[in-house]
């Protein structure tokens, strides 16, 4: 018999009520860094028949920066400037992200009026 499932008390074990503290703690989070790229991609297509070509593009700076920014926070951030310092960092460089595409996002877009397929 496994010596882990001999005691344990159901679902009130403590490392059930863990998992869950941790599932309900990071599914907001999660679910809104999903809605970003989506909610991206909309900002900055004009029409709907390009919102294909917009999104491929999208994704792939969002893929090289990803990849950027784990490089940097791993082999430089995170070891000489500490965890503190290296999300304020992040936040600074998402917000001059975001600041740096407002400008050339089509006025209907910023508008949030719906998209139509052009004629």
């Amino acid at each position: 018999m496994c010596p882990f499932l001999s005691e344990t008390k159901g679902l009130l074990d403590p490392i059930y009520l863990q998992l869950a503290a941790v599932i309900l703690l990071l599914c907001s989070p999660s679910l809104c860094a999903g809605a970003c790229l989506p909610l991206l991609v909309r900002q900055i297509t004009a029409n709907a028949d390009a919102t294909g070509g917009v999104s491929g593009r999208v994704y792939a700076v969002n893929t090289v920066g990803s990849i950027a920014g784990a490089l940097a926070t791993a082999s430089g951030c995170l070891p000489d400037l500490g965890s503190n310092q290296t999300i304020l960092i992040s936040m600074a460089a998402m917000a001059l992200a975001a600041a740096l595409t407002l400008p050339y996002t089509p006025r209907a877009a910023r508008a949030w009026s719906p998209m139509r397929p052009s004629a």
